[in-house]
């Protein structure tokens, strides 16, 4: 009668059959999509032609010290209200719909290449310009935002230059 197994012997993966399975897989990737990988190569290529790459290995090398010294200088009181102005910032920009700004943003520009920007030769003509609906939105939208800020600044109690104050 055999024996009972007690031990599973696991077979270990040589260096060779790690090896082959890299190269299988670079096979697979190189047959699924050429392009991307001589894309990849010549990206990296660029990257190490630049200085890129080199910047890049030291920075991992050297990420723990890094990071402990951004952390260190984080927690100093000049750097932290800093931080914070930047977080709050971040936040700020993530509440608004990029699809809002991006429109406008892209017509002016459209305008400018195309040369048809307006020209506004003194009053009589902002006034006509004015009861045109898209320029009174636009000119609404500004207004709100100017009044945002006044508030804002209105919050914190600051005081305005009376040399500039023209009242």
């Amino acid at each position: 009668m055999a024996n009972a197994t007690t031990a599973i012997v696991k077979h270990a993966q040589t260096t060779e059959d790690k090896s082959m399975v890299a190269l299988r897989a670079l096979e697979d990737a190189m047959a699924t999509d050429p392009q991307a990988v001589v894309q990849m190569l010549h990206t990296i290529s660029l990257l190490r032609a630049n200085g890129v790459l080199d910047i890049m290995n030291a920075f991992l090398e050297q990420s723990e010290d890094i990071f402990k010294i951004i952390v260190d200088q984080a927690g100093k009181p000049g750097y932290a209200e800093g931080l914070k102005n930047v977080l709050a910032v971040l936040q700020m920009f993530g509440s608004f719909d990029l699809r809002v700004f991006v429109s406008p943003v892209t017509k002016t520009a459209k305008s400018i290449e195309e040369g048809t920007v307006p020209r506004v030769n003194g009053v009589m003509d902002m006034w006509r310009y004015l009861h045109d609906p898209d320029v009174s939105l636009g000119l609404g939208m500004m207004l709100s935002f100017l009044k945002g800020i006044g508030e804002a600044v209105n919050q914190t109690g600051m005081q305005s230059d009376p040399v500039a104050d023209p009242s």
